[in-house]
């Protein structure tokens, strides 16, 4: 804390920052010339950010409703995340679609290569599930760090087991990059199912959780 610095040398030191919690911090230090009144000051400024993706729901999830509608008779909103009430509803989706129509997996290239190798008729059907079951989920890296994402399905009763499915299940995202999620919605009863689609980050501690609704009719 305290030098003698001969005419025309100088002084290197460290300055060191830590923080147990995220945020940004900012400090002041000070220098003064013994036997005068002159004071140098060097502000310091730290960040302590863990890696993140951005979780707001309007960012996720493109396509939205404020709330449902309470009236009797009023259909359910398809393929929207419902805000008032926290859940990305599907909707009501026939069962006359199968899950076997779903021909292929993946995302990007491989599954373009996948689609291309059906059939006419597979390419129709794949298609038709499409505009009901699927949507898309867009997952941003808003962070300081480049990041592994994780997505999975967390079963909230043996029935919703196989019913939803995340393709692809992991991402590695530079910072500010944006990719593409699928998710699919494919019933095989004339019920209600529910599931919760987690995503995780890789030296994060906090897993993001959205629960997703739909129906068999």
């Amino acid at each position: 804390h305290r030098w003698t610095i001969p005419a025309g040398g100088q002084v290197q030191f460290n300055i060191r920052f830590r923080s147990v919690v995220e945020g940004k911090f900012d400090s002041t230090m000070e220098f003064e010339v013994v036997g005068t009144a002159q004071r140098f000051s060097l502000p310091c400024s730290g960040v302590c950010e863990l890696p993140k993706i951005n979780s707001d729901k309007r960012s996720l999830f493109m396509k939205r409703v404020k709330g449902i509608n309470p009236a009797p008779g009023t259909p359910l909103p398809q393929k929207r995340y419902v805000l008032a009430e926290n859940f990305y509803c599907f909707g009501p989706l026939p069962l006359f679609k199968k899950p076997e129509w779903k021909k292929t997996q993946g995302s990007g290239d491989a599954q373009a290569e996948a689609f291309e190798a059906l059939g006419a008729d597979d390419k129709d059907r794949q298609s038709q599930l499409e505009l009901t079951n699927m949507d898309i989920v867009r997952v941003s890296n808003n962070g300081r760090y480049k990041c592994n994402v994780n997505l999975g399905l967390e079963n909230k009763d043996e029935g919703s087991n196989g019913i939803f499915h995340v393709e692809p299940v992991s991402l590695e995202l530079e910072e500010g990059e944006t990719k593409d999620v699928r998710i699919w919605a494919l019933p095989k009863e004339v019920k209600e199912y529910k599931n919760n689609l987690i995503i995780t980050v890789a030296n994060n501690p906090a897993p993001l959780q959205y629960d997703l609704k739909c129906w068999g009719v």
